[in-house]
């Protein structure tokens, strides 16, 4: 046998059996780590895992909410919200994350409710264990029609103006009341010296085509999620973490991509825009989105309400923690926002502020930069849920139980 050969043969012989023994070392390593730590549990990391190309087996799609492929939450630790029924997707008929369908016309058994606006009306309207909103105004209040009340999310993380006149273009005739929550994201465009409509139809384009961002990446998690069953995949600690380092850095991608797009978009329009010239244009455009959202709930005969959401620099004693989140929005520019709502109530809207609902607060109430914590039953979701049952009682003929 040729010497040259048999280097050869000897060089892959030992970097294999090198490279098996890696893998086994750092398989176990793993193992013994999460049992130690309770960490990553391969078996429950792959059975949320989302399928980004296949078609859900198994499954009848005309029983499902959204047809199709899972729908990865590529920004919250790779999760997605799951359903009872083929771990689908949860959300309604129109594709809002939801356990009430949207109606097709008024009802005669409740008194709905849509809720408009970002992350923070969706955490107060959402309908798990019935939602702050719908659970206090059911407990404390009966609706004017004396019918049950139902609360509906219309509204979803990031979601700012003109999202609100879309939704209420399309289904506000449908409910007794609409609620819009308004301020924080269409204003936080300010501090990023950006307009107030910022977001353009490219900066989805990565969401939908994932695989451009990282070829390689999804087709490794593509490959994982189709033979998530098989017994060399499912129980392995080192494929899972590799698939969810796999998910965090795709993630990043998608973001990087998105905001590279809409950045080069937005700077060819407003290149010669200071920070003074982004709040009259943003509350300017603010005024004439507002005016929009009233001119349609007049024409449809809707009853509707506009409130200020509460931030954390207003009328609340800061915690040390509440002082070091990243602060996105300036204090006089809402203010600004907040007389805007004053000129509208003057001239006939119903407009409202949260922002004195947290006064006598001293503990913490904010997890982030404008969340509250969802777990807290008497946090700052309650606070507005509460906040709101005053409103309706004294505007919108809602009677104390």
């Amino acid at each position: 046998m040729d010497s040259k050969f048999k280097r050869v043969l000897f060089f892959l012989i030992t970097t294999s059996i090198f490279l098996l023994s890696g893998v086994f070392i750092a398989e176990l390593t793993l193992r013994f780590s999460s049992m130690i730590t309770d960490g990553l549990n391969p078996t429950v990391f792959f059975e949320g895992l989302p399928q980004i190309y296949n078609n859900v087996e198994n499954c009848n799609p005309y029983e499902v909410k959204v047809r199709g492929a899972y729908i990865p939450n590529l920004t919250k630790d790779h999760s997605f919200i799951k359903s009872d029924r083929c771990k689908e997707y949860l959300a309604n008929n129109i594709g809002i994350h939801s356990t009430y369908d949207y109606p097709n016309s008024k009802s005669s058994e409740h008194f709905n409710i849509l809720v408009l606006g970002g992350s923070v009306a969706f955490e107060l309207a959402r309908n798990k264990d019935h939602g702050f909103l719908e659970k206090y105004l059911s407990e404390h209040f009966e609706s004017p029609s004396k019918k049950p009340i139902r609360v509906y999310a219309g509204s979803l993380g990031g979601w700012h103006q003109p999202t609100q006149i879309n939704m209420a273009l399309m289904y506000g005739f449908l409910f007794d009341l609409v609620i819009s929550i308004e301020g924080y994201n269409e204003l936080s465009a300010n501090h990023l010296k950006l307009p107030i409509d910022y977001i353009f139809p490219e900066e989805t384009f990565f969401y939908n085509n994932i695989s451009l961002t990282s070829k390689y990446l999804t087709q490794w998690i593509s490959f994982v999620s189709r033979n998530r069953n098989s017994k060399i995949v499912n129980k392995s600690y080192l494929i899972a973490k590799l698939t969810s380092l796999s998910l965090y850095i795709l993630s990043k991608n998608v973001e990087h991509e998105k905001s590279n797009i809409q950045r080069h978009q937005l700077e060819k329009f407003y290149s010669d825009f200071n920070l003074e010239d982004y709040t009259k244009y943003n509350l300017l455009k603010y005024k004439a989105h507002l005016n929009s959202l009233i001119a349609i709930s007049k024409t449809y005969n809707a009853k509707l309400a506009i409130m200020a959401q509460p931030i954390r620099w207003i009328d609340k004693a800061l915690t040390i923690n509440e002082r070091r989140y990243e602060k996105l929005i300036n204090v006089e520019t809402y203010r600004k926002f907040l007389k805007l709502l004053e000129e509208l109530r003057s001239l006939g809207a119903k407009t409202y502020s949260f922002t004195g609902i947290a006064k006598n607060v001293d503990e913490e109430m904010y997890i982030d930069h404008i969340h509250f914590d969802s777990s807290n039953q008497k946090g700052g979701y309650y606070l507005m849920a509460k906040a709101v049952g005053k409103i309706l009682q004294k505007d919108f003929n809602f009677k104390n139980k």
